[in-house]
């Protein structure tokens, strides 16, 4: 029914799967670059299992795609029987138990983000259908030796299917269901095997891959939304321009306000340091800013449940069903309390009695068990691994329990309500979830167009233009390494952990230096470079690099529940200069860039020749970070007294100063006594934008001063340039982000 274009999957993820199963049916090693051993794959099982059409010579999308619709239909399958087996428990006739097992596999296959998961070359169907395998056999059979089995298949696919078969044993003490050791023997076995392929490729015992994305998603910073932090390079925090705007609403204790400043800052002793650097000295104000910090802290976790529940608006029939189950369980609950006749038991038979702890409270154990591993299951993933990636792909059980038990709950209830109520739930369901299709049919098509415009021009540029022994690195590296076909440097912590603490630091340049990259590939619109931190970070220990744009593709926005990828990508070719004066020099000689030609002194001896803005429009994404780089091409007779700061200020279309920069020009490297003469210089910089600003036109302006004392208020009184304009779009794509309720109003 989707939309597909052969061959191409709708995100980058998929293809670094591709990339280990096509290597492991080469060479028989796991590998993503060839001949360095990795696990860079969050799902060795699934990897494994696609590398099989590599070795029959069969065409790997249709094989994956046409798999992971078998495995749809079998979770169907799997589904209805677990409300067949467990309707066990209730005394209702066959043709209602047959009815509502139908219903509960069609609610799962017409559900249109499942439909998107299935085709998008992931491993998230094999993990359901394990799941609902692995359940249902514990249900008819105990935790025997196939439940251990299919346990231990479930962690190889996905490492937190490990809490499966702590649910499973927990519920057979607690229904006295028997445990098999072979089962439990079974289970270590195949958990063993992912801890040694683990630590054999990485020298972990776990994955790799999930510290990487905790250190970009998660604890990166990748939305941040306040000023502050755009405004704050890795060379200079919380300078003294910054203590007018925050500082103030500090003092005026707006939780707004101070949620911005201490966004990323995950220990006292940064808070304390920065307080410091921006000025904040007065206990008053420091007992605010701390009070607040521990606040939002300990309620993120409680923002993503609320993401979590909004994002269900993008399948409307989840509202439904959940209705269909709390009221279906205070119904039961109300009839079993209050109308329930009461047994009485002496005491003899109390002695003689011997059953397990829940046999007072009769439940589904299998629909039971489902919805306890799915709660305990987000609750983890809330704490510590708290983002919607690719469309919920890490949620996607969510669906599966909430069907079931809406349905098994309007089953249990059927001699509660009437019939006619019975067929109207469902046709409401049925009715809103053919509804939603279309709607994400349009999500899935667009997703492919974005890596067929983006992504795939990209890969094939850099496989045609680029020499066989390149070396080039980037966040999004799949599609690169597998069409591609280049050496790829992973600053995105999920192959080489040896990234891990540059990512921590959030400054990757130095990495990249140890491997001599020769090329830097850039995820823009957002911009990830806001955790990895190159383009900031230009000067290494022993070299510099020095960037120029080869190529760059991008496209535009549309309507999707989540961010899947970047909009644009940006390949710069490096150079690597000597950290030496003359290295220095060379670094700002100028490079090809779109100009506009104006000549102007803008004092300290220096004349503004040239300037260029790379993009000026830009659609913005709501919390997103999002980057604008501006070039000034400056020409001086003579070196000026000393390196002055730039100041860099946006102004609205009411003549209103929005937002301002300041740095040292040239990053403080070019000192007068190297500053050539008679020659162009060219200053570049990408600057962070705050994106919690309504959509407008921006006029940009700068001006030289020489000294950080000068303040925005003065803004009448000083001589600014002007650089022209750019434009912040409206959002087109409308995220379900867990902070966006918070600045709703601004």
């Amino acid at each position: 029914m989707f939309p597909k274009s052969p061959g191409v999957f709708p995100i980058d993820d998929a293809y670094i799967h591709l990339t280990y199963a096509k290597n492991l049916a080469s060479t028989g090693h796991w590998e993503f670059n060839a001949g360095e051993p990795s696990l860079g794959t969050s799902s060795p099982l699934w990897a494994f299992i696609i590398s099989i059409p590599f070795v029959l010579h069969l065409n790997p999308y249709w094989t994956i795609q046409i798999f992971n619709l078998f495995l749809l239909g079998l979770s169907c399958l799997l589904a209805a029987k677990l409300v067949i087996e467990d309707s066990k428990i209730l005394n209702i006739k066959p043709k209602y138990v047959y009815l509502a097992s139908a219903a509960a596999g069609l609610t799962i296959a017409l559900n249109g983000n499942i439909h998107w998961l299935a085709l998008s070359g992931m491993e998230t169907l094999l993990f359901i259908t394990l799941v609902l395998a692995g359940i249902l056999n514990w249900t008819k059979n105990e935790f025997n030796s196939l439940t251990g089995i299919i346990c231990g298949l479930l962690i190889l696919t996905r490492l937190p299917g490990l809490l499966l078969p702590f649910t499973l044993l927990t519920g057979s003490l607690w229904t006295g269901k028997r445990i098999h050791m072979k089962g439990v023997i079974a289970l270590c076995s195949i958990a063993l095997i992912y801890a040694g392929l683990s630590y054999s490729t990485s020298g972990r015992l776990l994955p790799v891959t999930a510290k990487g994305k905790r250190l970009t998603y998660v604890d990166g910073g990748f939305k941040r939304p306040s000023i502050s932090l755009h405004l704050l390079s890795p060379q200079s925090l919380f300078k003294k321009l910054l203590v007018g705007q925050i500082v103030k609403p500090i003092q005026q204790s707006d939780n707004k306000k101070v949620y911005k400043f201490h966004r990323g800052i995950y220990s006292e002793n940064i808070l304390n340091e920065r307080c410091i650097k921006a000025g904040i000295t007065k206990d008053i104000h420091l007992k605010t800013v701390h009070s607040a910090w521990r606040g939002q802290l300990s309620s993120r976790p409680l923002w993503f449940l609320w993401t979590m529940i909004c994002y269900q608006n993008s399948i409307p029939q989840n509202f439904i069903l959940f209705t269909i189950f709390t009221g279906g369980l205070l119904l039961l609950l109300g009839k079993r309390l209050i109308f329930a006749p009461k047994k009485q038991v002496n005491k003899s038979e109390k002695k003689d009695m011997k059953l397990p702890i829940s046999d007072s409270i009769k439940l589904p154990p299998g629909i039971t068990s489902l919805t306890i591993w799915c709660l305990i299951h987000t609750a983890v993933y809330t704490c510590f691994f708290r983002t919607l990636l690719h469309h919920g792909r890490y949620f996607a059980n969510i669906h599966i329990a909430i069907s079931l038990t809406g349905i098994f709950c309007l089953l249990a209830c059927r001699s509660i309500i009437k019939n006619f109520l019975t067929v109207l739930l469902l046709l409401t369901i049925g009715i809103t979830s053919i509804y939603t299709l279309p709607w994400w049919m349009t999500v899935y098509k667009n997703n492919v167009a974005q890596i067929e415009n983006v992504y795939f021009p990209m890969a094939e540029w850099i496989k045609t233009h680029t020499p066989a022994n390149s070396k080039v690195a980037a966040f999004d590296i799949g599609i690169l390494a597998y069409r591609g076909k280049r050496y790829v440097i992973d600053i995105g912590g999920l192959v080489d952990p040896k990234v891990h603490k540059y990512l921590e630091r959030q400054n990757c340049a130095p990495y990249i230096e140890k491997a001599k990259a020769d090329y830097m590939l850039y995820s823009r619109n957002p911009d990830v470079d806001v955790f990895t931190r190159v383009s900031p970070s230009l000067t290494g220990k022993y070299s510099i690099m020095k960037e120029n744009t080869v190529a760059s593709f991008r496209t535009n926005q549309f309507k999707a529940p989540t961010l899947t990828h970047s909009f644009a990508l940006e390949l710069v070719k490096l150079q690597w200069l000597d950290a030496t004066r003359q290295g220095i020099v060379e670094l700002y000689k100028p490079v090809n860039y779109s100009t506009v030609s104006m000549e102007k002194d803008i004092g300290f001896n220096l004349k503004l020749v040239d300037f260029s803005i790379e993009q000026p429009s830009l659609e913005i994404v709501p919390h997103y970070p999002h980057s604008l780089k501006i070039a000034l091409s400056l020409r001086c007779n003579k070196p000026p007294p000393y390196l002055p700061w730039l100041n860099i200020v946006f102004v609205s279309e009411e003549n209103k100063p929005v937002f301002k920069f300041t740095r040292r020009l040239t990053n403080g490297r070019l000192v007068p006594d190297i500053f050539p003469l008679d020659t162009n210089v060219i200053d570049s910089h990408q600057y962070f934008l705050p994106t919690y600003h309504k959509p407008a036109k921006y006029k940009v302006k700068f001006c030289l001063t020489g000294s950080t004392q000068w303040v925005i208020d003065n803004y009448d009184y000083i001589e600014w340039t002007d650089l022209g304009s750019f434009e912040m779009k409206k959002n087109k794509l409308k995220p379900y982000d867990h902070m966006q309720w918070i600045y709703s109003n601004e």
